[in-house]
């Protein structure tokens, strides 16, 4: 034995270690703000309109819906192509 330690112990004593050591890599992640207004297309703002980003290499969706002026914000999305919907009722896509 090691220092009197069993290699269960060492076994999980290096787990841990290698565990805490990769944890500051995983919570690195970069991310991306993505904002904007609504309008249709003669510029008049839409309010209230559902919009999801969807992550197309995770598929992760990320739905907010806009305020009463059209604005929204995404405020952490993972920094990724992302593929954006909006959707209102009574409204059609081109």
């Amino acid at each position: 034995m090691m220092g009197g330690l069993n290699l269960g112990v060492r076994v999980f004593l290096l787990a841990l270690i290698l565990e805490i050591g990769a944890a500051p890599a995983v919570s690195q992640q970069v991310t991306a703000r993505l904002q904007g207004t609504v309008t249709d297309t003669s510029g008049s703002v839409i309010p209230e309109v559902n919009l999801t980003a969807a992550n197309v290499s995770t598929g992760v969706l990320t739905r907010i819906t806009s305020d009463v002026p059209g604005h929204y914000i995404f405020p952490s999305l993972v920094a990724r192509t992302s593929q954006l919907t909006v959707e209102k009722l009574s409204f059609t896509t081109r």
